[in-house]
């Protein structure tokens, strides 16, 4: 038996301009926003697109550490 969260829909888009904009454009209306960040940014988030989307987002952020 497959898990409940295989069926879950994954859309990916392409984007051009201020990062976070874009993805703030994006989010409008979704209700959760699952972002892959790197080793050093929990160094720099506050000036990093990970920590300006946590604060601006209008849904939750699941930042998730990618294997480096």
């Amino acid at each position: 038996e497959r898990p409940h969260w295989v069926a879950v829909p994954v859309e990916g888009i392409i984007r051009r301009g201020n990062p976070v904009r874009a993805f703030l454009d994006e989010i409008h209306d979704k209700n959760l926003l699952v972002l892959g960040v790197g080793r050093h940014a929990s160094a720099l988030f506050g000036a990093e697109i990970p920590g300006h989307l946590v604060r601006r987002a209008p849904c939750s952020v699941l930042l998730v550490p990618c294997l480096e």
